[in-house]
């Protein structure tokens, strides 16, 4: 049974975290999810945090690795 998804790296953009979003709604076995150097912006964020919100599972990880820059 699958628990990890290791999404680092893929370019993934508000675009494609619907589609993971969608599927996340009703999976019951995912609970760590590493998203970590993508392109995911607020309305992205915004559509996974509904998911899971939505989702069955009684816990979620979600890594992230967050950058910050100054100039």
């Amino acid at each position: 049974m699958l628990s990890e998804i290791n999404l680092r790296s893929r370019n993934i953009g508000d675009y494609e975290i619907k589609f993971l979003s969608e599927a996340l709604i009703n999976d019951e076995t995912i609970t760590k999810l590493h998203l970590s150097d993508n392109h995911i912006g607020d309305s992205g964020a915004q559509q996974l945090a509904d998911a899971l919100r939505n989702n069955n599972v009684g816990y979620f990880w979600i890594l992230f690795e967050v950058y910050l820059y100054f100039t």
